[in-house]
């Protein structure tokens, strides 16, 4: 059954390009970051994003049957 969980943050929590780091755990412990650490290097790798220049934010979750990384920017395009 779905239990609500907390989503932790802070105003330190940056990564070497300024994506904010949020994290949530089903068990409600703390969030070992360093183990999403290589991953969220690998899917900035695969887009051609000024990471520096570009609002962004990153969720580490630990889930009940496996953990995953969601990476969300903003990108204005004027057309």
């Amino acid at each position: 059954m779905y239990n609500p969980r907390v989503m932790k943050g802070q105003s330190s929590w940056l990564d070497e390009t300024g994506v904010k780091i949020y994290t949530v755990s089903t068990t409600n412990t703390p969030v070992v970051q360093s183990k999403y650490s290589q991953r969220l290097i690998k899917v900035k790798s695969e887009r051609e994003i000024d990471w520096l220049n570009t609002p962004s934010f990153v969720i580490f979750h630990d889930g009940a049957s496996c953990d995953y990384l969601v990476l969300v920017w903003w990108h204005n395009v004027v057309v």
